[in-house]
């Protein structure tokens, strides 16, 4: 049993928490399908492939409701694209069919049915340096964070140059 479907043993509602934990990987492992490159099962960048490597970021976008698109990159993930090999970001929005709180599936296959589209940006990987570090620090009953965060913005994505329409949504490739 993977980690992906270790979240989903004996749970019957879906709870943020177990959601982010495999919808990560779906949208990975989609965005590795659709640019034909292999999906990093170890720490570090997502995406890798002999001459490339892609770090993914998806927000969920949800149905009929207005929300913000950006996403939330850690400052030291920056790091990855410096090891010789071009790198890109590919940011994405996804559409679910229901609220997460409604979700009640028993696989990430049966997840993976309840996304309608999926929309992925390309950008160059020097294009995040134009966002500022923030020092993010917080604490819950079960968790604590000090993180230094960035958060680029869906308005400054570069001009699309060209757009594909592939099996479960649309790639902008950027200038």
């Amino acid at each position: 049993m993977n980690l992906v479907q270790e979240r989903f043993a004996g749970s019957d509602k879906m709870y943020h928490r177990t959601f982010n934990s495999v919808m990560h990987p779906l949208n990975e492992t989609w965005s590795a399908n659709v640019l034909k490159m292999t999906h990093n099962p170890n720490q570090g960048i997502d995406l890798i492939s002999p001459d490339k490597n892609v770090e993914v970021k998806f927000t969920l976008q949800l149905l009929n409701e207005y929300k913000h698109k950006s996403w939330r990159v850690l400052d030291h993930e920056l790091a990855w694209g410096k090891n010789g090999k071009t790198a890109y970001w590919a940011l994405g929005f996804y559409t679910l069919t229901e609220e997460i709180a409604n979700i009640n599936v028993k696989t990430p296959q049966a997840l993976e049915r309840k996304v309608i589209e999926r929309e992925l940006f390309i950008v160059n990987w020097g294009w995040m340096d134009q966002y500022p570090r923030f020092h993010h620090i917080g604490k819950t009953k079960n968790s604590e964070w000090d993180q230094w965060l960035r958060f680029p913005k869906y308005k400054d994505i570069p001009k699309t140059e060209k757009t594909y329409t592939v099996k479960g949504g649309l790639i902008h490739l950027t200038n």
